[in-house]
């Protein structure tokens, strides 16, 4: 038979169990809250920033029709909060007690227009970028061999869609089997034998380039109606990036794949530097070759 003393010990530890399991799930559940690491952006016509009730109410912009428009409200020390908020060109309002309440969360606010470049900060520290990201990116630059490993990398990774535009897209010719030759060749000189300078670099993306699209030549184009709307005969084939007139075919294209892919470039380079931006990324911040750091994103 067992003493009260020992039934009490059991219990309590039946007890102990059971506000353990609880506790323990308490504290998971804690740890999933994390804060919020994606920038939030806003775009479009009729944006509205205002405070309501000590909270930010923000509606977003409408940016096509039909739309209803998105609302998002924040509390002081919401763990949804994000880092910080992008105004993408567009038009609305915005109250200067938001700029207290942003300043007091800790929350940056840039606006930028459409290609990425930004027009105004607001920020509590002048500062609306991340300093860890910034500081890699002034690492980065100013060391020779983390700067061409980055840049190695990304030509790399260029050549690579190459690779496989060729293999999925166009057909096969001389041209075809010289671009592909080409571009593995390159690809393996930047992992074996990585040039040690930009103007090397360069000159192997150039040599690449000139491969990759000759492979573009032998591809015919399919025109409709060209009985009543004639066309120029190198229009039938996709014709080389210059022209008679320039020198070079960028943002001066006279065959329309070309301006087609003038337009998507830029579009593309706007799109990048919209994400770095968001991403925290200072797309002014550099080092001058002396090892002068220039002044990174800010509100002055």
């Amino acid at each position: 038979m067992q003493s009260v003393d020992t039934v009490d010990d059991l219990e309590w530890a039946d007890r102990s169990r059971h506000w353990a399991s609880r506790d323990t799930g308490l504290k998971d559940k804690r740890v999933r809250r994390q804060p919020r690491r994606d920038p939030m952006i806003l775009a479009g016509h009729g944006v509205s920033l205002r405070i309501e009730a000590g909270t930010l109410l923000i509606r977003n912009g409408f940016t096509h029709y039909p739309q209803k428009q998105a609302q998002y409200r924040f509390f002081k020390g919401d763990a949804d909060l994000p880092p910080r908020i992008i105004m993408l060109d567009g038009s609305g309002s915005i109250t200067f007690d938001v700029l207290t309440w942003l300043n007091e969360q800790k929350v940056p606010l840039v606006k930028i227009d459409w290609t990425g470049n930004a027009v105004t900060v607001a920020s509590g520290k002048g500062f609306a970028a991340s300093r860890e990201r910034v500081e890699w990116q002034i690492a980065t630059r100013s060391d020779r061999r983390k700067r061409m490993e980055f840049c190695n990398t990304l030509i790399a990774q260029k050549i690579e869609g190459c690779v496989q535009t060729l293999e999925t897209s166009l057909r096969r010719c001389f041209a075809w089997d010289r671009a592909m030759k080409r571009a593995l060749d390159d690809i393996a000189r930047l992992a074996n034998d990585p040039p040690e300078t930009v103007d090397e670099l360069r000159l192997l993306e150039a040599h690449s380039a000139v491969a990759y699209f000759r492979a573009w030549y032998a591809t015919s184009l399919l025109w409709r109606a060209s009985a009543r709307h004639p066309i120029p005969d190198d229009w039938r084939t996709i014709g080389p990036r210059f022209t008679r007139v320039y020198a070079s075919g960028s943002r001066n294209a006279s065959h329309p794949v070309n301006a087609i892919l003038d337009y998507a470039y830029a579009v593309l380079q706007s799109q990048v530097q919209i994400r770095l931006v968001a991403e925290g990324y200072d797309c002014r911040a550099s080092c001058t070759p002396t090892g002068t750091v220039r002044r990174p994103l800010s509100s002055t």
